[in-house]
């Protein structure tokens, strides 16, 4: 007898990419209802991507009609696949560190060129023994835009959780937002960012008093359904 399958839909997004193939290429899943949190490593495993987002639904009413076209607000988990000087600088203006997140910001001098970031090849061996995972999750390098189209540029790496380069970090721009906002002269409330990896991406980051609020374009390139035996869905 064949066991029944549980359909989730399943999207391929390129995150902070206004076109295909830039931006962080991350998997979503729309669950109208949870999984047991090894399936989801798993889904996440099977996706190979840096990220793999979970949607969910937590209502319990319904209308026949899906509820991600009726509600606005969701649950949201996200699993990754792994549940000379290290960075290569020669002169580095500030160095933070961000407890909640465990970030080390590192600020380059005024004047470093985005070509001087694109330029920077980690030595991921050290960078990985400089520290702990329980010291240190990832470490944005940023450095100011000097006047161009983005207010300030940077790049993030995590070897502590298996990612080299990330190729475009929401939650690094939480961090380094409110560094610049503060940092830089006449900065607007709503600054443009770029992360300068190899694919790139473009991040809008609005500070405020009480949060840090950042958006970007995204570009779906696939879309389907996970088949899944519903016996491990619950």
């Amino acid at each position: 007898m064949t066991e029944a399958l549980t359909r989730i839909p399943l999207y391929q997004v390129d995150a902070f990419g206004p076109e295909p193939f830039m931006g962080n290429p991350a998997a979503v899943c729309l669950l109208e209802q949870s999984l047991p949190a090894a399936v989801m490593h798993n889904i996440a495993k099977e996706m190979n991507l840096s990220e793999t987002a979970f949607v969910e639904y937590h209502g319990t009413e319904s209308s026949g009609v899906s509820p991600f076209k009726e509600r606005s607000v969701f649950g949201l988990r996200w699993f990754t696949i792994e549940g000379e000087a290290a960075l290569g600088i020669s002169q580095i203006q500030e160095l933070l560190i961000h407890p909640a997140l465990k970030y080390v910001l590192v600020v380059l001098p005024h004047g470093t060129t985005q070509e001087q970031l694109q330029s920077i090849k980690p030595n991921f061996v050290q960078l990985k023994a400089a520290a702990t995972i329980e010291q240190i999750v990832g470490m944005i390098v940023t450095c100011s835009g000097n006047g161009g189209q983005h207010h300030f540029l940077s790049r993030f790496f995590a070897p502590w959780v298996g990612i080299q380069e990330d190729p475009v970090t929401g939650s690094a721009h939480a961090v380094s937002g409110p560094y610049w906002a503060n940092h830089l002269k006449d900065a607007p409330t709503e600054m443009k960012a770029r992360q300068c990896s190899a694919r790139g991406g473009e991040v809008v980051v609005t500070v405020k008093s009480a949060h840090v609020v950042v958006a970007g374009q995204a570009t779906i390139v696939s879309q389907g359904h996970l088949l899944l035996p519903t016996s491990i869905c619950t």
